[in-house]
């Protein structure tokens, strides 16, 4: 016997809005370092750049006692500590071996607001920014002059006959370095290497023994030369790897690290498979939990000390704060839940998503009836549609229909009824005069009453469509018979 459904439906208005994506790049290397301040133990402020017009001048950074008599012991003791900026490139240079680039201390002639001029050296210095990548004017350690505009390469701090950084905190290393060794000073608490470093470098044996630095930036060029690199260096507790790092981490690499509390490799799980590492005295690290960036995410509790492969770019250089981006967009596909408002991280590399708000349910169920008298019958399913819900989710996506379809379900499971199918009832929804939807298949006869039916709304959108049935949203469907509804 052949079967004549009839389809009843309301309708429903449908507006179309298109999201606009704005993109800027970033050209200049030094962009990031530019509002960079240095904050010392005190709570001092050091900015690492000054403005001056159009250009940015790098700086150092050197402090003097101005000395007195204490009044009750008749000892000499400092009254004030002053500090004295000055642009990198008005400063001289010590420089053993100017043709190697090589970077010895620092030196400035300064005339104080009482006209006493004075000589402030590496031994003053207490942040030095070398992002010039230029000694202007390279001295030896007598003061003769050894070559001008040179590129710097390499960093020799405790070269004999030159002046040893007494007050040295903090240090920003060039994109011409090419080697970095001899920051062993325990006052030293910033190693600056650029995480967009462009050249390979080369870090040198004991690099940075017993210093104070907290957290460093290893580039995925660099060069591991000799063991102890980080030995002794009880204050750090973070160390980056950028992509494509690949030396192996010699003995006594992380040697007496004892507040280790995170190695992140930007690289995936099988290259950091590659990378040999010494078994002594490397514990700090070899202890560390191993788990990828998504886990690590989805943890509750991070209190541990982990390694994080396929670090994000947040985690490794941001804390794991996350940079809203323009690029709006939605987060979930169940149109009876709650929707969650998300955009991409704007940090370049870093895959995460950042929750921006939520939108209402859109769809309720409000269940299916039954009729039961008449010369036929009938099934109804009922819907609610929050259509401030709707407006909101519609002007995210760039086209949304929404419908009601009817098909006799022919096989004994769910399925994707067939919008070409001339057996199927398809009805768009154009406009809306209320908030609710019934869809009603009438004409059912007394040999139909187990007939599976699917009679349910659809929404599709950017050509996705997804059915509405039973308060679940899915691919497929299965639909109800008047017997199993009644």
């Amino acid at each position: 016997m052949k079967k004549k459904f009839i389809l009843i439906i309301s309708m429903l208005l449908v507006l179309v809005c298109a999201l606009a994506i704005s993109v800027s790049a970033e050209t200049d290397p030094n962009a990031n370092y530019y509002d960079k301040v240095y904050v010392d133990l005190n709570g001092r402020e050091f900015p690492i750049y000054e403005k001056a017009g159009d250009t940015y001048y790098p700086l150092v950074w050197f402090a003097y006692d101005v000395m007195g008599t204490d009044e009750l012991s008749g000892e000499t003791v400092v009254v004030e500590t002053k500090y004295v900026k000055a642009h990198f490139e008005d400063c001289d240079v010590y420089s053993a071996e100017p043709s190697q680039g090589r970077f010895n201390g620092i030196r400035y002639s300064y005339t104080d607001e009482n006209g006493n001029e004075m000589v402030l050296d590496t031994s003053n210095a207490v942040v030095i920014n070398m992002r010039s990548g230029k000694m202007t004017r390279a001295i030896k350690s007598n003061g003769t002059v050894a070559g001008t505009n040179i590129t710097i390469k390499t960093i020799e701090t405790y070269k004999s006959g030159y002046p040893w950084i007494d007050r040295l905190e903090a240090i920003y290393f060039p994109l011409t370095q090419t080697a970095v060794g001899g920051i062993t000073s325990s006052k030293i608490r910033v190693a600056d290497i650029d995480r967009n470093h462009p050249i390979s470098i080369g870090i040198g044996h004991k690099a940075f023994e017993s210093s104070g630095i907290t957290e460093i930036f290893i580039p995925g060029n660099a060069t591991i030369g000799g063991n102890s690199t980080f030995q002794g260096c009880t204050k750090l507790e973070k160390v980056v790897f950028g992509s494509g790092f690949s030396a192996d981490l010699p003995n006594y690499f992380f040697d007496r690290c004892s507040s280790l509390k995170m190695v992140c490799f930007m690289d995936g799980e099988d290259a950091l498979d590659n990378i040999q590492v010494g078994t002594a005295n490397n514990g700090y690290y070899t202890n560390l939990i191993r788990i990828s960036y998504e886990d690590y995410s989805a943890l509750s509790d991070k209190s541990g000390k982990y390694l994080v492969y396929s670090a994000s770019p947040c985690l490794a250089f941001y804390g794991d704060e996350h940079t809203a981006s323009d690029d709006t967009r939605l987060i979930g596909n169940d149109y009876f839940a709650q929707i969650k408002i998300a955009c991409p991280c704007a940090i370049d590399g870093c895959i995460a998503t950042i929750q921006t708000g939520t939108i209402d349910p859109i769809f309720a169920s409000k269940g299916y009836s039954a009729s039961t008298f008449g010369e036929t019958l009938s099934v109804t399913q009922g819907f609610y549609i929050n259509q401030t819900a709707l407006a909101e989710y519609m002007s995210y996506a760039e086209s949304v229909e929404i419908g009601v379809v009817a098909a006799v379900n022919t096989t004994e499971g769910a399925f994707a009824p067939d919008f070409e199918s001339p057996k199927t009832i398809v009805a768009k929804l154009d406009k809306i005069a209320t908030s609710y939807v019934d869809v009603k298949v009438v004409g059912i006869s007394s040999n139909d009453v187990d007939t599976v039916i699917a009679f349910c709304m659809y929404i599709s959108v950017d050509g996705k469509v997804s059915f509405l049935d039973g308060g679940v949203t899915g691919n497929t469907v299965v639909g109800k018979s008047y017997s199993s509804i009644i």
